[in-house]
């Protein structure tokens, strides 16, 4: 069969090669803003500026229970942060049930004020104060089973918009605050967030839009050697702190009870302050015989 020697153009145009961007990641402690909270498709492509492929999903359902990811889109201020501007995520994960102690059984409780304590289920169902060893348990009479998720929620959106503590040291002891309105953090739509209504979250944050919050960055590893950044999420700081030694101690503590193990936080560094995450490489040693000796009994050279 003869081949005739037509000649085709028959690729497309296609695109502009680029180079493959590298995110930066980063460890300690970093002052943001809050940029945006689970934002749509059309919004993170604004906040980018660049096109975002597919629409996010922030609410997932496994064996009947339903998953929602609150994303808060932050940004570092650069005037704190060594001129560092970049945007980073820092993520909770919130499911539809109470929050049970894997060991105790007892339910997780939460009052108006961000307060936590722990009830069995007796106690739970008299609507009763939990009794612990050193006395009654400091939790508002009107509380409710918490969210597993909810307590790390509640405790970064205090720092952030700088609610009081309703509990303060005054003259060597802890007396109640004065003014327990300027203490209330309470999430009172929560459930509507397993519906992907976070309106009641994009309010909270619009009450104080410039306010900043400190938070400590590290970077997890897997176990392909492959790195991302992460938040600890179990404490976070006011703006204004300059002292961080209450938030180290959580984390050691953390991570001495098994958590965040494959996270480095580099808390031995001489300071805490943000910094650009760098791995140091390994020097290979040249071998004394580079290459292998000769064999001149090989007949093929």
């Amino acid at each position: 069969m003869e081949v005739k020697n037509n000649i085709f153009m028959a690729f497309a145009k296609g695109s502009v090669s680029k180079e493959g961007v590298t995110p930066k990641l980063y460890v300690g402690v970093g002052g943001v803003f809050i940029r945006a909270i689970n934002p749509t498709k059309e919004e993170m492509a604004k906040l980018y500026d660049r096109e975002i492929e597919n629409d996010p999903v922030y609410v997932t359902e496994k064996e009947g229970v339903k998953s929602t990811r609150l994303t808060f889109i932050c940004q570092f201020d650069p005037s704190i942060n060594k001129g560092c501007e970049s945007f980073v995520n820092i993520t909770f994960f919130l499911r539809n049930e109470a929050r049970v102690g894997a060991n105790s059984g007892k339910t997780q409780i939460i009052d108006k004020y961000g307060r936590t304590a722990w009830a069995d289920e007796d106690v739970l169902a008299a609507k009763e104060i939990p009794q612990y060893s050193n006395g009654p348990a400091k939790i508002d009479a009107n509380y409710r089973p918490a969210y597993s998720g909810e307590e790390n929620l509640i405790g970064f959106l205090k720092q952030y918009l700088g609610v009081e503590n309703i509990n303060i040291y005054k003259n060597g002891e802890f007396i109640t605050n004065p003014a327990p309105e300027n203490c209330e953090a309470g999430l009172e739509k929560i459930a509507n967030y397993f519906n992907g209504d976070f309106s009641e979250l994009k309010e909270i944050i619009a009450l104080q839009p410039m306010n900043k919050v400190k938070a400590y960055f590290g970077v997890r590893i897997d176990d392909k050697g492959n790195e991302y950044q992460d938040t600890f999420l179990n404490k976070f700081l006011k703006n204004n702190a300059t002292n961080y030694n209450s938030l180290i101690d959580v984390i050691k503590e953390n991570r001495n009870n098994g958590g965040y193990a494959n996270t480095e936080f580099n808390l031995d560094a001489p300071d805490h302050n943000l910094k650009l995450w760098e791995v140091t490489a390994s020097v290979i040693e040249p071998s004394a015989t580079p290459f292998p000796p000769q064999d001149n009994s090989n007949p093929w050279g």
